[in-house]
């Protein structure tokens, strides 16, 4: 996904980028505006956690990722399509 491969307008792809942590597993939507050899440049679309102690990504602003935290799917894991079908 290199800059010259959205030279046609297209919008830059959007992805989930998953942080671990002791209370479970955090997933935030992201849009990927570049990349390294082994990270990705991400755009924050909501307020976003990263590791560190309270490092925070800002709606709009820019960092960079490893690639094995962000996953190109519709929705988070663990979510199902269908929620309303689970009744309690």
């Amino acid at each position: 996904m290199k800059t010259a491969d959205r030279v046609n307008g297209e919008s830059p792809p959007r992805g989930w980028m998953y942080l671990d942590g002791w209370a479970g597993r955090a997933s935030y939507l992201v849009e990927v505006v570049g990349e390294t050899p082994k990270r990705w440049r991400i755009k924050a679309l909501t307020k976003v956690r990263l590791p560190g102690r309270e490092r925070f990504l800002l709606p709009g602003e820019t960092a960079l990722v490893p690639r094995y935290a962000v996953r190109f799917t519709e929705q988070p894991l663990g979510e199902s399509r269908n929620d309303s079908a689970r009744s309690c």
